[in-house]
């Protein structure tokens, strides 16, 4: 049997087996790209999403971490006059023992409103620190959307 042979009837064809309609319960060849597609657009789109959301958290955990380093900033200014003030009333203690009454007195009252100053700034820091939020909400509720989409899309 030569090939013209063959191709009339229908052996060795590639055309004349595209001709056949599949079984039933096999996709078509059609159908084996759309799902091939589907799946490249699927991979695609997930990258995308990803590095996305990779940038959202950067972006979103960089502001956050400038505001944690301002905070911090703050906490050990405050602490840094308490700890003038403390050394300002220890002296005043000091003199208090070996001299007279005004030298203490003033060494007193400037280290006492040295230390109300830290103080109030060590207790407005540590409390906008408790306040901050770590977690980087916005890229939470994408990755959330995204996820929700592409069980959509999967579903469909």
């Amino acid at each position: 049997m030569n090939a013209s042979n063959s191709i009339a009837l229908g052996q060795g064809s590639s055309s004349s087996s595209r001709a056949a309609d599949p079984p039933y319960g096999s996709p078509s060849p059609t159908a084996k790209q759309g799902i091939g597609e589907l799946l490249g657009a699927l991979a695609r789109d997930t990258g995308t999403l990803v590095r996305q959301e990779v940038r959202l958290a950067t972006s979103e955990v960089g502001e956050k971490a400038k505001r944690v380093a301002h905070q911090s900033g703050l906490l050990i200014a405050g602490g840094a006059m308490i700890h003038a003030g403390a050394l300002l009333m220890l002296l005043s203690a000091v003199y208090a023992l070996r001299e007279v009454m005004p030298v203490w007195a003033s060494a007193l009252m400037i280290g006492a409103l040295v230390a109300g100053i830290g103080w109030s700034m060590l207790s407005r820091s540590m409390k906008a620190l408790a306040q901050l939020d770590p977690v980087p909400r916005k890229t939470v509720e994408t990755l959330r959307a995204g996820a929700a989409e592409v069980v959509e899309r999967v579903t469909e």
